[in-house]
């Protein structure tokens, strides 16, 4: 039977099956070495909501203004609702916070204030 199909395949008179076309698979990924809080979500969004990511600071700073008034000028590190260092250098200061066991430190540029009608360009 196989050679009077193969037989009529060269004739022209079978028509071929059609093939389905296979795709190849890439392998799966290894395990990220990003740190948890960096890794996407399924549809490629952050894990931790960009609005919740270090939220407690960013209250901090909006309602205690005049905790950051004695560092005009200089950085400041923010762990929680605590000042850990600061200084003029943000390399230094953020070393020294590593030190203290903070493994990712909040940087802030303590801005002077500005008059009612003032802006940076």
């Amino acid at each position: 039977m196989t050679k009077l199909r193969a037989m009529l395949r060269t004739r022209g008179l079978l028509a071929m099956k059609s093939q389905k076309k296979t795709t190849t698979r890439k392998p799966p990924r290894a395990a990220s070495k990003k740190s948890r809080s960096r890794r996407k979500g399924k549809n490629g969004t952050a894990a931790i909501p960009v609005s919740l990511h270090r939220a407690v600071e960013q209250r901090f700073i909006e309602e205690h203004p005049e905790a950051f008034e004695p560092f005009v000028g200089e950085w400041v590190v923010l762990e929680g609702t605590s000042i850990v260092a600061h200084g003029p250098e943000p390399a230094i200061i953020a070393d020294k916070a590593r030190a203290l066991g903070i493994n990712v430190p909040y940087l802030l540029k303590v801005q002077p204030k500005l008059k009612p009608n003032e802006g940076y360009l």
